[in-house]
């Protein structure tokens, strides 16, 4: 992916499958999963299970 800058996007998380995930508005964590059951600290990529 290019963002238009020449700058190539961070990798915060290795391995993760194509699952939906959505991002909080202040961009530090992430809720991660089918039903959205694993919660990601995207400054640390520490994924934490909610189930």
């Amino acid at each position: 992916m290019d963002t238009g800058s020449g700058e190539k996007p961070k990798v915060i998380k290795e391995g993760l499958e194509n699952e939906p995930i959505s991002i909080s508005p202040d961009g530090k964590w992430a809720l991660y999963g089918f039903y959205l059951e694993k919660l990601i600290n995207l400054e640390t990529g520490e994924v934490i299970p909610l189930s």
